[in-house]
C-alpha cells in the first residue's frame, strides 16, 4: 500500500510540474502564435503577444495604468500627427468654403446672380473633388482594418479552440469553432460588400441632394442611412445572442462529461482522491492556457483596431470642426456637404467599433462559459 501511495505522489508531482511549466510557456509548438504576431507587426502595432501572455500568467493586470499619462500623451500626439498629415486636405476645404462665401457676397452686392451661381458651381466642383478624395482615403482605412481583423481571427481560431478542447470543453470547442467561422465570414462579407458600399452610396446621394433646392433624394438617403444603423444593431444582437445560446448549452454538456469522469476516477479504491486532484490540476492549467490565449488575442484585436479607429475619428472631427468654423461665412450647400462627409466618416468609425465589439464579445463569452468545469 505504501508503495502505491508513493507512486501516486510521484505521478502527481510530475503532472503538476508539467502543467505549471506548460502554462508558463503558452506560446510553444502546441499553440503557435507566430502567424498572429506577424499580423500584429504588419499592422504597425508595438504589441508582443508572448510577453503579454507571460504577464498574464504571472498574475499581473490586463492593463498597465501606471503609464496612463504616457498613453494620454501618445494619444494626443497621434491625433495631432494625423491632422497634420491631412492638413493640405483640410486647408484646401477651408479655403474653398471661404472663397464660396466671398463670391456669393460679391454677387449679392452687385445684384449679379450669374456670378453667384457660377462661383457656387465652381466651388462645389472643387470642394467635391477634395472631399471625395479624403473620404475614399478613410474608406480604404476602414476596409483594410476589417480584412486585417478577420484574418487575425481566422488564424487565431484553430489555436484558441484547440486550447479550449484541451481544457475539457471538447463539445464547446467544436460548436464555438463552427459558429465562429460562419459568423466571421458573414460579418466580414456584410461589412465589405454591403455596409461600406452603402456608405459610399449615401455620401453621393446626400451631397447630390444638398446641391438641389428641391431635396428630391433626401428620402432615399434616409433609407440607406437607416439600413446601415439597422445592420450594425442587428450584427451586435445576432452575434451576442448566438454566442450566449452556445455558451449556455455546450459547456453544460462538457460539465456533465467531465463530472462523470471525475466521479469515476474518485471511486477508484486507494487512489480515487489523488486521481481526482490530478485531474483538477491538469484541467486548471489547461484552462489557464485557454484564458491566456483568449485574453491575449482580445487585447491584440483592440490594439490592431484602435489606431485605424482613431484615424477615422480624427478625420470626422476635423471635417466637423471645419464645417462649424466656415458656417457663418460659406455658402449653405458647401457647409452641408462638409457635414455630410463628416457624418459618413463617423458611420465608418461606428463600423470599426462594432467590429471590435463583435470579436471581444465572442472571445469573452467563450472564455467565461468554458470556465465552468467542475
Amino acid at each position: 500500500m505504501n508503495g502505491k501511495i508513493l507512486i501516486v505522489v510521484i505521478v502527481y508531482i510530475l503532472i503538476n510540474s508539467v502543467c505549471v511549466c506548460k502554462a508558463s510557456t503558452v506560446f510553444d509548438d502546441d499553440y503557435d502564435m507566430s502567424g498572429l504576431q506577424r499580423i500584429v507587426d504588419e499592422s504597425g502595432v508595438d504589441f508582443d503577444m508572448e510577453e503579454y501572455a507571460g504577464k498574464l500568467i504571472a498574475g499581473k493586470g490586463i492593463m498597465d495604468f501606471e503609464n496612463g499619462q504616457d498613453y494620454l500623451d501618445y494619444l494626443i500626439r497621434f491625433i495631432s500627427s494625423e491632422i497634420k498629415q491631412n492638413a493640405h486636405i483640410y486647408s484646401s476645404i477651408f479655403a474653398i468654403a471661404i472663397a464660396s462665401g466671398i463670391i456669393a457676397g460679391f454677387g449679392s452686392i452687385f445684384n449679379n446672380t450669374y456670378v453667384s451661381m457660377a462661383g457656387a458651381n465652381i466651388s462645389y466642383i472643387m470642394l467635391l473633388v477634395i472631399l471625395l478624395a479624403g473620404f475614399v482615403k478613410v474608406v480604404d482605412i476602414a476596409g483594410d482594418i476589417v480584412a486585417v481583423v478577420f484574418e487575425f481571427m481566422r488564424l487565431m481560431m484553430p489555436t484558441y479552440f484547440l486550447a479550449v478542447a484541451a481544457s475539457g470543453n471538447v463539445n464547446s470547442a467544436i460548436g464555438f469553432y463552427e459558429i465562429s467561422l460562419v459568423v466571421a465570414a458573414a460579418v466580414e462579407w456584410m461589412f465589405l460588400n454591403i455596409y461600406i458600399p452603402f456608405t459610399k452610396i449615401h455620401v453621393l446621394l446626400a451631397i447630390a441632394d444638398s446641391m438641389s433646392s428641391e431635396k428630391r433624394l433626401s428620402k432615399i438617403a434616409g433609407i440607406v442611412r437607416g439600413f446601415q444603423k439597422w445592420m450594425l444593431r442587428t450584427t451586435i444582437a445576432a452575434v451576442s445572442g448566438i454566442n450566449m445560446i452556445e455558451g449556455i448549452i455546450l459547456p453544460s454538456v462538457d460539465n456533465t462529461t467531465v463530472s462523470a469522469v471525475s466521479r469515476f476516477a474518485q471511486a477508484i479504491p486507494g487512489i480515487g482522491n489523488t486521481a481526482n486532484t490530478v485531474t483538477s490540476v491538469a484541467l486548471g492549467s489547461s484552462s489557464l492556457i485557454k484564458n491566456t490565449i483568449g485574453v491575449t488575442g482580445l487585447v491584440a484585436v483592440i490594439a490592431i483596431a484602435v489606431i485605424p479607429a482613431l484615424r477615422i475619428a480624427a478625420s470626422s472631427l476635423a471635417y466637423n470642426v471645419i464645417s462649424a468654423i466656415v458656417q457663418p461665412i460659406a455658402d449653405k450647400g458647401v457647409t452641408e456637404c462638409i457635414s455630410i462627409v463628416s457624418e459618413d466618416i463617423k458611420m465608418l468609425y461606428k463600423m470599426v467599433i462594432t467590429l471590435a465589439f463583435v470579436v471581444i464579445v465572442t472571445l469573452a463569452i467563450v472564455c467565461a462559459s468554458t470556465n465552468k468545469i467542475v
